[in-house]
């Protein structure tokens, strides 16, 4: 009797204390629910106060919803000269940042047998001393490898210039080291057959940057103009340290070598390099090397010249996107001796090859980073993903995705497109996919070391380069050149392969959290892949697809160029205060996706507040707004796209010539543009029918 009840008392206790830890595991769930939402709190405070910081209240948001969202951004984001600020330029920063301390980091067993070379090549990197003995002796038998350099005594210059031939000496760097000099080649999608690569003919790599060497530019300045100047004294100081030039040299070479490339800047046309679909190079002339190459009388050996590069022959047609730059080469050339053009050749090449300048801590530890976002992006983007991806973001997102391609299925519905190109329209919807960056599965065969820079760059180019021009000849499936990597911050339709390629940069914090209302997050991630998913749909890309069969038809081109042409009014009126002068056909095909962007993510806001039914939750509706802000969940919707526009920058001599044409700026028509045509924009914000903000016509395409 008595063990009996004292099994009975053990049980009890056992089953009390059973209990006892069920009550301490919820109470730690509780304890542990409580954290959560008092960081969420917190998170969602501090952002409320960020975004009344850049704001400007006093502003009216009837006249200038921009200035109203954005006045105070360049008082807390002040910039130096010709640097541009925008939170998309922050967060690439921060990443840029967090990739350096990866980098930095000590190696690890995650980090595996190509991590641990990538942080070995940073290091011998930040390591390397500028101007040191190594790099001496690293250019003096690269310029005696690669023809030689008139302006150096004793660099091989007086044995080959009888034979100088500067297209054997450019394609061979370029076989070696991809360094587009003089003549561009680039790899890319086949818009005649996008099963395959193709070859294009390009613009070159310059000394000069890009935003001053163009005709457009080189049109209004002369070489002696200020921001040359600082070039020019760049080579020179260059030029001394690196060779050990005497300065009156050094200054003669400068001005030769900037001279020369000045005068192929006039024939560089930066458009070529904007387009953003494959299908706009069929626009180019098409043709064989031999047929390009007797074109231009045979000035340039195109056939050897790619041979040279490629280390194989190339017999399919290639594509030239500049054959006004060719002609100018030409012609440069034949005007310049052959010691001019070796001095630029192999100057240029240095350049490429060169650490900078460390003028302060920050300058080296990017300078690493950005050559090996030049030679091994995949890799690169493999390390990143695999610490700042997240599956709960990711499934969030995907589920976004859908239902603004639901929006987007309703709008493709529209009374004036008809049934048969609707119809179309939903099926080529439902093909286009969201792609993530890639895992990378390529093995580094290198070995690096730690106290040579140089030799490691060496071995990266020797063993990237070949494999980069695989591409051109390999039998599978071919890829797009631009791909998007995990460290990026931007997104990009793919209309040869119908996907949204994302980043996984675009989804960081401070930018983008989870924590965040859903009104912002549909702003901020919605807005730009609804702006993406509308390209798809535009004059280009429905039209006729890439194997040439048109999807519309005339009845529905006729009224999307009808809509087209109210886009393009209304940029004229708003730029110009004049309805003819805006004819930038590419601009105003961005400038149609960033206003399609804006209405079907927030047609896909309304319908996610629909489906969750409010009325019957009012937290979930007060989590909606932020505590620090006194404006509505759908007010702070068009407040959260409109700071993801807000920029500060000090005005170059080109940008100033800009203002002086533009009556606005382009930075607050981003802005101000698709919320002059938004109905929702104008309810929300009371602003009275023919203010600024609600103009009596809109226009709208979906």
């Amino acid at each position: 009797m008595l063990v009996a009840k004292t099994h009975a008392l053990l049980s009890t206790v056992f089953i009390f204390l059973i209990v006892l830890r069920k009550h301490i595991v919820v109470c730690e769930d509780a304890d542990d629910f409580a954290r959560i939402f008092r960081q969420g709190e917190q998170v969602r405070k501090n952002k409320g106060k960020e975004v009344l910081k850049y704001m400007n209240l006093s502003a009216d948001p009837c006249k200038d919803f921009y200035e109203f969202s954005c006045g105070n951004w360049g008082k807390h984001n002040t910039v130096k000269e010709d640097e541009i600020k925008t939170p998309l330029s922050l967060l690439n920063t921060k990443i840029n940042n967090d990739l350096i301390s990866i980098l930095e980091d000590q190696v690890t067993v995650d980090d595996g047998n190509t991590g641990r070379k990538i942080k070995t090549f940073y290091k011998s990197c930040t390591n390397a001393q500028r101007n040191g003995l190594t790099q001496e002796q690293f250019f003096s038998k690269f310029i005696k490898n690669n023809g030689g350099f008139p302006a150096v005594p004793a660099s091989n210059w007086l044995i080959e210039h009888h034979n100088y031939n500067w297209q054997e000496i450019v394609s061979d760097l370029n076989k070696k080291y991809n360094t587009n000099i003089l003549i561009g080649l680039k790899i890319d999608l086949n818009p005649y057959h996008i099963q395959e690569n193709t070859l294009y003919i390009v613009n070159p790599n310059t000394i000069i940057p890009d935003h001053l060497c163009n005709a457009q530019y080189t049109e209004h300045t002369v070489l002696e103009a200020l921001e040359y100047e600082v070039i020019e004294a760049d080579v020179v100081e260059n030029l001394i340290s690196w060779l050990g030039m005497k300065s009156n040299d050094a200054k003669k070479i400068a001005f030769e070598i900037l001279s020369f490339e000045f005068e192929l800047c006039k024939a560089i046309n930066l458009n070529v390099s904007e387009e953003t679909n494959i299908m706009q190079y069929k626009k180019y002339p098409r043709n064989s090397l031999t047929e390009f190459s007797q074109k231009f009388n045979e000035n340039i050996n195109f056939d050897q010249f790619v041979r040279n590069s490629l280390g194989s022959p190339y017999y399919k047609p290639v594509i030239m996107t500049n054959e006004h730059y060719i002609n100018a080469l030409i012609n440069t050339t034949e005007q310049h001796n052959k010691s001019t053009i070796a001095n630029y050749i192999m100057y240029s090449a240095l350049s490429l090859l060169s650490l900078p300048k460390d003028t302060d801590k920050s300058v080296r530890p990017r300078f690493c980073l950005d050559t090996l976002k030049r030679h091994l992006p995949e890799i690169l983007s493999d390390m990143y993903r695999k610490k700042y991806s997240s599956i709960s973001i990711r499934s969030e997102v995907l589920t976004l995705y859908d239902r603004l391609k639901n929006s987007f299925q309703h709008s493709l519905q529209n009374t004036w497109i008809a049934d048969s190109s609707s119809r179309a329209g939903q099926r080529r919807l439902s093909e286009i996919n969201l792609n993530w960056p890639k895992l990378d599965t390529n093995n580094l065969n290198v070995q690096f070391d730690i106290k040579n820079y140089w030799n490691n760059l060496e071995e990266i180019m020797s063993t990237v380069q070949p494999k980069h021009l695989t591409l051109l000849f390999s039998l599978e499936n071919a890829q797009p050149s631009n791909e998007v990597f995990a460290y990026e911050t931007r997104l990009a339709y793919k209309h040869t392969h119908r996907r949204i390629d994302i980043s996984w940069g675009s989804l960081q914090t401070p930018y983008y959290r989870e924590l965040y209302p859903s009104a912002m997050r549909h702003a901020l991630i919605g807005q730009p892949l609804a702006e993406e998913l509308s390209k798809a749909f535009d004059d280009i890309n429905w039209t006729e697809d890439f194997l040439g069969i048109p999807h519309w038809d005339r009845h529905t081109e006729k009224e999307y160029a009808a809509r087209s042409e109210c886009f393009r009014t209304h940029t004229s009126n708003y730029m110009y205060n004049n309805p003819e002068i805006f004819q930038n056909e590419t601009l105003l095909r961005e400038i149609i996706a960033k206003n399609i962007g804006v209405n079907i993510s927030f047609k896909t806001y309304l319908d996610w507040l629909t489906y969750l039914n409010p009325q019957h939750d009012h937290d979930m509706l007060s989590r909606e707004t932020l505590a620090e802000l006194n404006f509505t969940n759908t007010q702070l919707f068009f407040i959260t796209y409109a700071q993801m526009n807000c920029q500060s920058k000090k005005d170059d001599k080109q940008n100033e010539r800009y203002d002086i044409l533009f009556e606005q700026t382009l930075e607050s028509f981003k802005v101000n543009g698709p919320l002059q045509n938004s109905e929702e924009f104008a309810r929300d914000f009371r602003c009275a029918k023919g203010t600024v903000m609600n103009p009596d016509n809109k226009c709208v395409i979906y």
